[in-house]
């Protein structure tokens, strides 16, 4: 880290520096699945003014994922798919680059000059992981009550876990 600081919190360290980007909060809401696909119901939607690479976090009683099936001119193309019928009510965070022009507090800006933090943002706050060893496991993570979390696919054998209450 050549110039930045870090912040100490109660689940770790944030880096503030050029050269990492945190996600910020760019838009949330709640979706109700209108197709049936087997055990699972969908819902597909559009973001508009996308900035960067969007990541999806859902939040649904019997579980659900979300992604960004395409991204195209700053338009994403939202798809979640939820373990229920068609009803079935989730919600929804999406988290990408920061894009908004700093207003007040601090930013800072990459040797490019792109923003990768602006403070007048809201940010992923990260709670935990879990992998998938094997198959037919079913892995689980023990998080503290109290809170809402949600969780978002980082590859395809791990999802990360969030909450919401930002």
């Amino acid at each position: 880290m050549t110039a930045g600081f870090q912040a100490f919190n109660d689940s770790g360290i944030t880096q503030i520096d050029g050269t990492y980007k945190n996600l910020s909060l760019k838009t949330k809401g709640t979706a109700t699945t209108t197709t049936v696909a087997t055990d699972f119901s969908t819902v597909t939607f559009t973001v508009s003014g996308v900035v960067g690479e969007p990541i999806i976090a859902v939040s649904a009683p019997g579980g659900a994922v979300g992604h960004v099936g395409n991204l195209s001119g700053g338009v994403a193309t939202v798809v979640i798919v939820a373990l229920g019928p068609v009803g079935t009510s989730v919600n929804w965070w999406m988290f990408t680059d920061p894009g908004n022009a700093a207003a007040f507090g601090l930013a800072v800006y990459d040797d490019s000059g792109v923003m990768v933090f602006n403070a007048a943002e809201r940010y992923m706050r990260y709670a935990g992981q879990v992998g998938l060893v094997g198959t037919g496991t079913n892995p689980s993570v023990t998080l503290p009550s109290g809170k809402t979390y949600a969780a978002f696919q980082a590859t395809p054998a791990c999802r990360g876990v969030v909450y919401s209450d930002i």
